[in-house]
This record gives structure tokens, sequence and C-alpha cells, in this order.
């Protein structure tokens, strides 16, 4: 059984369907905060923020690992209200964690972001063993959330496996308010509607607009999908009749990986694109106010294709064109 936390995500939802195909029906277990049902799954309703209650968590079955990719995620909002990410994205993990623990799981996967490291003086993918230093508190609390995985799965014997996920792109319809404010469904929008985009820039004489690696939320899905595959074949081997078996004797180590595609594309760029691919022109109000996002932030995804043969199939073309046919349909 494979317990998924943050189902309900626009990662989730679509993940528990690649893992329900995988491993067959009734063996995927989802915690959400609203009841939720994907077809083939159990759902258990839950709020993790709190002290997990086991009445509500408890299944007959054993629990082999734990994909955990609940939290709470707004960049702008942890920079109004810092000490609620670093309470609310602490909390659940380690919440998850104790139950991992007492469940006996074998391997943990764990949602990060690439926003996690360090700005470098000169603009160049960042690696899994670069220095890590979050410019915002909703990337620290992710940081501080990855130790909390690496130290204490380690210590009990839980194969973990750290995902650094850079800039997810999904395409929704224009009644999702919550995801349609990210950067290509809001930019298609405006071009569907003909209103003004705004264009954040460094310098209006340069127009230089922040870089970032795209990635498709179905690469995402795939790579974590063959992450649970790596984590299986790699976890230990216990016997969930024998409490006393010695966790310690397992010392295979915890490992981070970068989920990217190693691709730089600056917002400027995905505004021509969109242009190009919808055949329309965008009005746009340029801003100079950048102060709270970081220029640069592009990962290199070697350690996962080599680790797992990642191959991610969506350029940023395709995550253009389909957010437009999408809304136009």
């Amino acid at each position: 059984m494979i317990l998924v936390t943050g189902a309900g995500g626009a990662i989730g939802q679509r993940l528990v369907k690649k893992l329900v195909s995988l491993h067959g029906e009734n063996k995927i277990i989802t915690v959400t905060r609203e009841p939720m049902y994907i077809l083939g799954t159990i759902n258990r309703v839950c709020d993790l923020s709190q002290a997990l209650d086991e009445s509500i968590l408890d299944i007959a079955y054993s629990i082999d690992g734990i994909i955990h990719l609940a939290a709470v995620h707004n960049v702008g909002d942890s920079l109004r209200r810092p000490d609620y990410y670093y309470q609310q994205n602490t909390a659940i993990t380690n919440n998850v964690l104790g139950y991992a623990i007492r469940r006996r799981a074998k391997w943990f996967q764990f949602a990060s972001t690439g926003m996690v490291y360090a700005q470098k003086p000169s603009p160049s993918p960042s690696s899994e063993n670069d220095l890590t230093l979050p410019g915002n508190p909703y990337a620290l609390s992710k940081l501080l959330c990855e130790d909390l995985v690496l130290k204490i799965c380690k210590h009990h014997g839980i194969l973990a496996g750290i995902f650094r996920i850079f800039n997810v792109v999904t395409p929704v319809p224009e009644s999702d308010t919550q995801r349609s404010r990210f950067l290509v469904p809001s930019l298609c929008h405006a071009i569907k509607n003909n209103q003004p985009f705004n264009l954040f820039v460094d310098n209006k004489s340069h127009c230089s607009t922040i870089v970032r690696d795209y990635v498709h939320v179905d690469d995402v899905v795939e790579s974590m999908a063959k992450g649970v595959e790596y984590l299986e074949q790699h976890s230990p081997k216990r016997d969930p009749l024998d409490p006393w078996e010695r966790w310690d004797l397992f010392d295979k180590d915890p490992f981070v990986v970068n989920v990217c595609t190693g691709r730089p594309t600056s917002v400027l760029e995905i505004v021509e694109w969109a242009q190009k691919i919808t055949e329309k022109n965008v009005p746009i109000t340029i801003c100079n106010d950048v102060k709270h996002w970081e220029p640069y932030f592009v990962g290199n995804p070697t350690v996962l294709k080599t680790m797992i043969d990642y191959k991610p199939k969506h350029t940023v073309l395709d995550m253009i064109d389909q957010q437009w046919r999408l809304i136009n349909e």
C-alpha cells in the first residue's frame, strides 16, 4: 500500500491516477482535507497539521511507502506571514513522518522545491550538492522539512527521496481561479480576454525578466512515479510481523534529486511564444518591482536522468499550446 498526502493538488491527482494504473486498484490511500474520490483509491479525510488521529488513518494493510505532497505553498503569502509557513509545513511533515515510523514504512518520498538553492554570482543551473539558501519563507520551510525527512528517515531505517521540483506548469480551465494565477494560464487568459499582462522587469531599457526552469506537470508525475519504483527496489526488506527487527542494519543513504528540464526560459520569451502560438498580441504593463523574485532559478536534471532514466517530454511551447487549446475548447 502507498499513502499519498496532498492528493487533491494538481500533481497529486495526476500522480494517484498514474499509481493506480501501475499498482492496481485499492493499493493507493489518499489523504485530503476534504473528501475526494479517485477511481481505485481509498480516501481518508484528515487535517495533517494536527496530531494524527489513528482511528482515521488506521487501516488493515501495511504501508510500504508514503508520498508526501501536502503543504501550504504560496510565495507571496509566505512573505506576509512567514511564521505560519514555518509552523504549518514543519508540523505537517513531522506528523506524517511520525505515522511513517509507527506504520513501519519502508520508504518516504518528499516533494520539495528548487527554490531552496542559493542564487549564484553568475547564472547557471543548480545541482543537488550546491549551496542551499532560500530567498523566501515558503522555500525555507521546505528546506526545514527536507532536514526533518533526511535525518528522521535515516535514523529509523526508512529510505528517503527528496524531489526538488522546479516551476510546474499545469494546464487549467479559466474556472480554476487558484491555479490560473500562475504564469502560463494567466498569460493565455489575458490574451484571450484582451486584458493587460503585468511583465515584471529589472530595467525598462533592457527588459530583463526573471528566468525559470518550467517543467510540465505530467513530466513531474512521471518522475515521481518512476521514483516510487526506485524507492521500492532499494528500500529495506522488513518482516511486518517482527516488531523487534533491527532497523539500524539498513544503511542505504537518502538521496536528493532535481525535477526539472535544465532549460532556462525567461518570462519575456514565454510572452513572445504565446503571442506567436495564439496569433494575438497581449497588452503589456511594465512593472519594475521584482525585489521579491530571484532573477534566475534553473536546475540540473542529470542525477535524476541517471537514476531513473528521466526524460521530460514537454517543451514550453507544448505547455502554452495545451493551455491555449484548453481555454478555447
